[in-house]
C-alpha cells in the first residue's frame, strides 16, 4: 500500500483550488449547474478520442457530476470539483477541469479532466490552466498532483510529459495489446518537496 510522508503541522493542507481564479488569458471558475448545456456540448466536443479511449460523453454527464460529482472509489462529493474555463477578453467557455482534492492521498490533488474545446486547442490555453492549477495547488499545500491518461491519447501523453508530469505512478487495465485494449498510466508531478 503506498504511504504518504506525514503531513507538516506548519503547511497543512488549507482548502481546495480557489473557486475563481485569474491568469494571463483566462478565467478559471467553479462550473455552475446555469451553465449544464453548454458545459455538456463542450464535452461532447471530445468525443473525438473516442477511438483512443473506449468511451464518449454520456448525455447527462455534467449535470450529474454537478450533482453528485465524478468520484473515485469511496469519494465524497464535497472533495470534488468542477471548473469552468472561460477566456478574459470575452468571458467564453472553452474547456472544462474536473479535480478531486486528497486522492489517492490526502496531500495530493487529482485532475479528473482538463479539455479544451478543439477550436481552441494548440494555443496554449491548457498549458495555461495546468500551471494555474500547479500554482494553486502548491500555495494550498499539496505535495503533488496526479491524473490517469490512457495510453492510446497521444497528444494527452505529449502534452502532461511535456508541462512535467513525467513520474508514472502505475498502469490501470488491459494487461495485452490489441485493436480493442485499454489502458490508462497514472502520472504524477511532485510540487512540494518538504512534505
Amino acid at each position: 500500500m503506498e504511504k504518504s510522508k506525514p503531513m507538516n503541522d506548519s503547511a497543512p493542507i488549507a482548502s481546495f483550488i480557489p473557486g475563481y481564479g485569474e491568469t494571463v488569458r483566462l478565467i478559471i471558475r467553479d462550473s455552475i449547474l446555469e451553465e449544464c448545456a453548454e458545459l455538456q456540448a463542450l464535452n461532447e466536443a471530445s468525443d473525438y478520442i473516442e477511438k483512443w479511449v473506449g468511451w464518449k460523453t454520456p448525455k447527462d454527464y455534467i449535470e450529474k457530476a454537478l450533482k453528485e460529482g465524478n468520484l473515485p472509489p469511496g469519494g465524497k462529493r464535497e472533495n470534488f470539483a468542477m471548473k469552468t474555463i472561460c477566456l478574459r477578453d470575452s468571458i467564453e467557455k472553452i474547456g472544462v477541469i474536473e479535480l478531486y482534492h486528497g486522492y489517492p492521498l490526502e496531500d495530493l490533488l487529482c485532475i479528473g479532466w482538463l479539455f479544451i474545446h478543439p477550436s481552441k486547442q494548440g494555443l496554449g490555453y491548457a498549458k495555461e490552466a495546468a500551471a494555474y492549477l500547479i500554482a494553486e495547488a502548491r500555495a494550498a499545500g499539496y505535495r503533488g498532483i496526479r491524473l490517469g491518461v490512457h495510453l492510446k491519447n497521444w497528444p494527452a501523453l505529449r502534452f502532461w510529459q511535456k508541462i512535467g508530469f513525467d513520474k508514472i505512478i502505475k498502469f490501470i487495465g488491459d494487461e495485452t495489446h490489441s485493436a480493442e485494449s485499454n489502458a490508462t498510466v497514472i502520472l504524477e508531478q511532485q510540487i512540494c518537496c518538504d512534505r
